[in-house]
This record gives C-alpha cells, structure tokens and sequence, in this order.
C-alpha cells in the first residue's frame, strides 16, 4: 500500500464531508452499504470509528506506532533521523549508549536497521513510542454499471 496515512482527525473530516455529501447519515449508510446506527455513532463519536466505516469509505486501518517527545509526534523514520542525529553528536555509537545506559550492541542494531527500533532505544532517547492507528486510502472496486450482465 502506497499513499498518506490520514490521522483519526483527518479521517472525521472525511466522514464529514461525506456525509455532507450524500445529504444525510441515513443516505450515506444506504450508499455505502452500513448499518445506519454504526455510522451515527461513529459521526457523533460515540462509538470512534472501528474497522467497517473507514473501510466503506475507501480506507484501511493501519496500527503503527509512532514516537512522542512532550507534545510531539515522531514517525519512525524521523525517530531513525533523531537517532542517528545523537550517534553523530556523541561522536559514535559506543558513545552514545554509554551516554544512555544502553548495551553498545543493542544500540548498533538499531542505528544499522537490523532489529528496528523497540521500545528500548526510544526511551533511553526520552521517547515514548505509542501506538496508533492511521487511515490508507485503497481502491475501491467500482459496481457494474445498470443493465450489464
């Protein structure tokens, strides 16, 4: 899957928009196949969205995770950009994990993509990595038109 993941706030703004759109809850239910009550739920946030009204938008649910520093928000590839900022800084990795009471090795496989982040690196880093869920466009299968066979 290629394109921009869309964060739950920008995912409510497509279901609104949508909505909108088809004049109604009840017409956008009807047109795109849901339980009109699933969808009034999820409109009004009783319920968030769940799997079945982004994926009758187009959308697939994707659970990633994602790095916070205070108020901001890292993907992984800008975590790998802080990462190898601070290897840089400290003047290597052996280093760094000295700096921040990391095993060396454990360090080095992070910086060398070989077991990816975990939990470990973020945090000696002062990183919480949460995890979250974004929003993938996909193409939708379009219905046969009127009358064909």
């Amino acid at each position: 899957m290629t394109g921009v993941m869309l964060t739950a706030a920008e995912m409510y703004v497509v279901l609104n928009s949508r909505v909108r759109e088809a004049g109604s809850v009840a017409k956008l239910a009807a047109k795109i196949g849901l339980n009109m009550r699933t969808l009034a739920n999820a409109v009004n946030g009783h319920k968030g969205l769940g799997t079945s009204v982004p994926l009758a938008l187009g959308y697939q649910p994707i659970a990633v995770t994602v790095y916070q520093l205070g108020a901001d928000v890292f993907t992984a590839a800008q975590m790998y950009a802080v990462l190898n900022a601070r290897v840089r800084e400290a003047g290597g990795v052996q280093e760094l994990a000295t700096e921040i009471g990391l095993n060396m090795r454990t360090l080095a496989n992070a910086v060398n993509g070989h077991k990816g982040l975990g939990k470990t690196v973020p945090l000696a880093l002062g990183y919480r990595p949460v995890m979250v869920t974004r929003y993938q466009p996909f193409p939708m299968q379009s219905a046969p038109a009127g009358g064909q066979s």
